[in-house]
């Protein structure tokens, strides 16, 4: 063996013995075996333990599902490595389609998009039972995607697996007209139905759904397909009323048709007109001559919020009327039927919790004469001037009674309420507010008084706001005290 070659291995032996001897060392003086510190385990974890998938991360792609016709029903089975599967769509413009997956196995969710894979529509649970179905018009022929997925997948919270169907079909869209009413059925086989109309910008329209069967919906679709307002029980009961809306373009409207389970059955009535809508404002008053039975009449006021108001439609005991005010938005903020003389109705002390442009709808329920509407500033009471009297009525219609008075900053009051008849209890419930925040509430059920006791935030009017739930006839003697 050559001498470099020795020299080396004798240099290797040394360099190992000299590097094993601090480990002999500890060896020796502590027989025991030293655990592993804990930040050396590198154990990797079980193959079960995936991570989540967070909206935004990878996730694996929809399978290619091969081409899908108008017609044409298919089944398929989402699995952990096919979770989602895309369709192309091959459609004619305006066509309407009716796109729907069915699963007893999982959420499905449902995506179409256009050839660019530009996203078009979406839905989750529309078909019912947490199926899911898009209705929508082709603007243009060609090619259109439609991934079939579970709500998991699409959420990229996991991906859940079973069967499902499949269908696509094309619907009739029916015409609808102004002053129009129609009457059809919802069935097993049409759970939506489609209606469509023509209108000018600036029209302020209708529409109502009744039905004596279920629970109604009703969405306003524009040319796109894409949703402009939906309403579920404005139209009284659980009946269904858009409007009065101003559309914002001439063109093509879709109402559509539904029940708010998306599976009810049964029979109902659809109808639109243009409302004529009078400007109101306060201090006036209208004078209606009602020669036909039935009808609605639509005011529109500005009003700002935490402004009082006052509504009264008199009549001449002849005319049975009905009053709402909407908000801006076209919800429905408070409603009467009959609070004031003769049974007309009346919204008294109301406070306004919007600014912009509200509504009141006027019903004429039946009979003819003359009606006058009025619309005022109202001025709450006050208990600055001593004790109140708040009065309701057994009608079941029984509107918010409020009152005001003027704060100081870290005073604490008392707020008395007293039935005043002897013997008698109400269900009232108060709720103080200044300023937007509340101060306090509290409630009761056929008590014969309630006391709140509460700290005042600052200096300023503090609006008292008091109902009753007994539905019976008393009246309550609202007091205000320094606390001691």
């Amino acid at each position: 063996m050559p001498r470099q070659t020795r020299f080396g291995l004798l240099l290797l032996i040394l360099v190992i013995f000299a590097l094993s001897l601090p480990m002999m060392t500890a060896a020796q003086s502590d027989p025991t075996p030293t655990p592993a510190p804990l930040t050396e385990v590198t154990a990797e974890p079980e193959a079960t333990q995936e991570a989540v998938q967070l909206p935004g991360t990878d996730r694996p792609e929809p399978v290619d599902g091969g081409a899908l016709s108008v017609g044409d029903t298919l089944e398929g089975t989402l699995t952990e490595s096919e979770p989602a599967f895309a369709y192309t769509l091959t459609g004619e413009a305006n066509q309407t389609v009716r796109i729907s997956l069915i699963s007893d196995e999982f959420d499905p969710y449902l995506v179409l998009q256009d050839a660019d894979g530009n996203l078009i529509d979406t839905d989750d649970d529309s078909a019912g039972n947490f199926d899911s179905r898009i209705t929508y018009t082709l603007p243009d022929a060609g090619e259109y995607t439609v991934i079939a997925q579970s709500f998991a997948y699409y959420n990229n919270s996991g991906a859940a697996v079973g069967a499902f169907t499949l269908t696509v079909d094309t619907i009739e869209v029916r015409r609808i007209e102004y002053t129009q009413e129609v009457t059809a059925e919802l069935t097993n086989d049409e759970l939506a139905a489609d209606y469509a109309f023509t209108g000018e910008a600036g029209d302020s329209v209708i529409i109502r759904l009744d039905s004596p069967i279920f629970d109604t919906y009703l969405l306003l679709l524009d040319d796109s397909g894409f949703e402009l307002t939906s309403n579920d029980d404005s139209g009284g009961s659980l009946n269904s009323q858009i409007g009065p809306y101003e559309l914002p373009y001439t063109g093509a409207y879709t109402i559509q048709v539904n029940s708010f389970s998306r599976s009810a059955i049964g029979e109902y009535t659809l109808s639109i007109d243009k409302a004529d809508m009078q400007p109101i404002a306060y201090g006036d008053t209208v004078e209606l001559d009602i020669t036909e039975r039935g009808g609605t009449f639509f005011f529109s006021f500005e009003g700002n919020t935490g402004e009082v108001i006052n509504v009264y439609a008199e009549s001449t005991g002849t005319v049975d009327t009905d009053l709402a005010i909407n908000d801006p938005y076209n919800y429905q903020l408070i409603a009467d039927q009959d609070s004031g003389r003769r049974n007309d109705p009346e919204i008294t002390d109301y406070v306004l919790t919007t600014s912009g442009t509200h509504t009141i709808v006027l019903d004429v329920i039946s009979g003819t004469g003359s009606v006058a509407l009025t619309i005022e500033r109202g001025i709450l009471p006050s208990l600055d001037d001593g004790a109140q009297e708040v009065t309701f009525s057994s009608d079941g219609m029984n509107p918010t009674r409020s009152l005001v008075f003027t704060g100081e900053a870290g005073s604490v009051v008392r707020l008395t309420l007293a039935v005043d008849s002897d013997n008698a209890t109400g269900s009232p419930n108060i709720s103080v507010m200044q300023a937007g925040s509340t101060l306090a509430s509290g409630s009761g059920s056929y008590v014969s008084g309630l006391t709140l006791e509460f700290s005042v935030y600052s200096d300023g009017e503090v609006l008292v706001s008091i109902s009753d739930y007994s539905y019976s006839d008393l009246t309550y003697s609202v007091s205000l005290e320094t606390a001691e």
